[in-house]
């Protein structure tokens, strides 16, 4: 599941499709979903709606603190720095650095 289509999450979420994964998606202006949606994604007039769908992992590629709160109140979350931008987002380079049990791992991901 994704929350957030600006910058960041849009070519992250179109990344994820051209590699064979469905996405899941909600944005607080859902016409920011539209190339997405035109993908292959499914878009959600929720958030909850969104990460009920979608799989094991939610992205939330929100700009500040204040905006998570805003659309999800004060929920626990994992930050995860992100290394890089839009075009190493293309290339499929970007890079995620986030930590979880070892049982709760993902590999692979594009």
């Amino acid at each position: 599941s994704f929350i957030g289509a600006g910058a960041m999450g849009i070519p992250m979420a179109i990344k994820l499709l051209e590699n064979g994964h469905s996405v899941s998606m909600w944005n607080r202006t859902l016409s920011k979903c539209n190339p997405v949606k035109e993908k292959g994604a499914k878009v959600f007039s929720t958030p909850d709606a969104a990460v009920r769908d979608g799989g094991d992992i939610v992205f939330i590629m929100l700009s500040a603190c204040k905006a998570i709160q805003a659309v999800l109140g004060n929920p626990r979350v994992v930050e995860s720095p992100v290394s890089g931008s839009v075009p190493h987002v293309q290339k499929g380079s970007l890079l995620i650095m986030a930590c979880a049990r070892k049982e709760k791992t993902v590999k692979n991901l594009p």
